[in-house]
Order: structure tokens, then C-alpha cells, then sequence
């Protein structure tokens, strides 16, 4: 993966994770550390929001919303709806066994979903 896509990535996550937190100015692809990538603990924090989200606004789900579920496997997530994907399913892998990586392309792919649709 590029440093700059990578970047962009690290961005997104730290802006969900922390929306009222701004990015220091002197932060760039060039000397940023994505803790989101290599530290199990920072990615899992992620889920863990992400599963405490209830999103509102939805199609027949009147003003309750739904919330999410990470399914994680040895190197693959589901990430799906309280319906098992009825609204959302989102699927990645990681590579050799890699389920940090699986983990971490759910987060990623479900934070750009989420941002489009609230």
C-alpha cells in the first residue's frame, strides 16, 4: 500500500475514532505512525464503537436504527447488520492468516459506508 493511501486511511480512522480531536498540523505521510495498522489494541477500540453505534434514518427501521456486528474468522471479518445483513454486509480478508489486516480493511471500508449514509 502506498504511505500517502495509507495516510488517508489513518486519517479516516483517527477522525472517527476521535471526532472532536484535530490531526496536529505537523502530522503527514511522511512521519505519522498508524497505530490503527499495527496495534491490535487501537484497532479493536475501533470495533468496539463501531459495534456501539446505533444508526438512525434507515429504510423500515423507523427511529430505532440498527447496529453492527464484526464476525472475525481466522482471516476474514463480516461486518453485518443486527439482521445478518439485510442492510449492510461488508467482507474482507487479509493475507496468510493475517486477521489484523482483515480487521483493519473492515474498519476502514465500514467508516467510508457509514460516512456516506449518515
Amino acid at each position: 500500500m502506498k504511505k500517502v493511501e495509507e495516510f488517508e486511511e489513518y486519517k479516516l480512522i483517527f477522525n472517527f475514532k476521535y471526532p472532536n480531536v484535530e490531526l496536529k498540523k505537523w502530522v503527514d505521510s511522511s512521519n505519522y505512525k498508524n497505530l490503527f495498522r499495527s496495534d491490535w489494541g487501537e484497532l479493536m477500540e475501533v470495533v468496539k464503537k463501531i459495534e456501539s453505534l446505533v444508526i438512525p434514518d434507515l429504510p423500515n427501521k423507523g427511529d430505532e436504527g440498527i447496529s453492527v456486528d464484526f464476525l472475525i474468522g481466522y482471516d476474514y471479518v463480516e461486518v453485518m447488520d443486527e439482521n445478518r445483513g439485510g442492510f449492510i454486509s461488508i467482507s474482507t480478508h487479509g493475507e496468510d492468516g493475517d486477521k489484523k489486516l482483515a480487521v483493519y480493511r473492515a474498519v476502514v471500508k465500514f467508516i467510508k459506508w457509514y460516512n456516506n449514509k449518515v
